[in-house]
């Protein structure tokens, strides 16, 4: 949006005969960056009024938006967006480039964030219907254009009934959304990991109103906002299997029947090697480096993890791509101890 401050407000109001009648309407002329804005009233009452407006923006120094020709403050409302649309555009703008489980995690925060941003809570639908209805098609590209006539109904509401994303802007506003972010369900603290990843979002969220201009500044550090604290959970010696108890779990597993070795083979990469989920499952012949005595090696060049069909661009529930926070085809070289 560009402004300036360079307006000039004719003094007088222009008026015209309306044509083949004996009556009249008043226009307001002004000038922006040298262009010529006009806005045009059935009574002399309504043009004066808006003369004032005009008059009242320019002596509190509000710029002007060169495009509309409007304060700024006005050309900014008009083109508001409401919270919903703009979450919309939000997940749009994420998606071809997010990871599947990315893209469920921006959904779940924005659901979240979705209640509290809505302008009328009577006549709400229900609380799981409306979570249901954001979760699997509002807030997911790939599935929104089919969402069935129901969900629509649903989604229909939510974004008639949304606040405009710039009361974001507003402390009681972005207070209650943090402290939504930081809760679960039943309003009790949310794990930190959880709080952290959905404030995470919400961040950039609002990073993307300020660069679209729905937001003058990222107004989260506006407001002083505890997050939950930091537990330490100390592991639990008696829990983690030695060495002998492993080998003794991974035995008992190889001798089930049917998938019993694979099974084996892969929590035995996870045991010996520190693997994720996701990389033991990508685990072939071609990745193992076993010689016959000393350290061996996994060559690990991809991943596998689950994130359902709805988050994948393939339909399939795992979303293969490369290693977490590694470049596409990078692999890495993980040693394996001596058995």
């Amino acid at each position: 949006m560009g402004t300036t401050f360079e307006v000039r407000i004719e003094p007088k109001i222009q008026k015209n005969r309306l044509a083949g009648k004996d009556r009249f309407s008043y226009t307001v002329r002004w000038r922006v960056a040298g262009e010529r804005c006009k806005k045009t009233y059935a009574s002399r009452a309504l043009a004066d009024g808006r003369r004032s407006e005009l008059v009242s923006a320019v002596r509190r120094g509000e710029a002007f938006d060169i495009e509309s020709g409007l304060p700024e403050s006005e050309a900014r409302a008009r083109d508001a967006m409401s919270f919903y649309d703009f979450a919309c555009k939000y997940v749009d703008m994420k998606w071809s480039r997010a990871a599947a489980n990315t893209r469920r995690s921006i959904a779940d925060a924005l659901i979240a964030v979705a209640p509290v941003m809505l302008a009328n809570t009577r006549s709400t639908p229900d609380g799981k219907l409306m979570r249901n209805a954001l979760h699997k098609w509002g807030f997911n590209t790939a599935r929104r254009p089919d969402a069935p006539v129901d969900i629509e109904d649903v989604l229909a509401w939510v974004q008639r009934n949304s606040l405009p994303v710039s009361a974001l802007g507003r402390a009681e506003t972005i207070r209650a959304v943090l402290d939504a972010v930081g809760s679960k369900l039943d309003g009790k603290p949310a794990a930190v990991t959880y709080t952290a990843r959905r404030r995470a979002v919400l961040w950039n969220l609002c990073e993307y109103a300020v660069e679209l201009g729905q937001l003058d500044a990222n107004p989260i550090p506006t407001v002083k906002w505890s997050r939950p604290k930091r537990t330490i959970k100390r592991v639990d010696p008696a829990t983690v299997p030695n060495p002998t108890q492993a080998r003794a779990l991974l035995a008992a597993v190889a001798a089930r029947p049917g998938a019993g070795p694979r099974m084996a083979a892969y929590f035995g990469s996870m045991y010996y090697a520190a693997l994720r989920p996701a990389e033991a499952i990508e685990l072939g012949l071609s990745n193992l480096r076993l010689p016959r005595e000393g350290w061996g090696k996994l060559i690990l060049n991809d991943s596998n993890p689950y994130a359902g069909s709805a988050w994948t661009d393939s339909g399939s529930d795992y979303d293969h791509r490369q290693l977490k926070h590694r470049e596409v085809a990078k692999s890495v070289r993980c040693p394996v101890l001596p058995t």
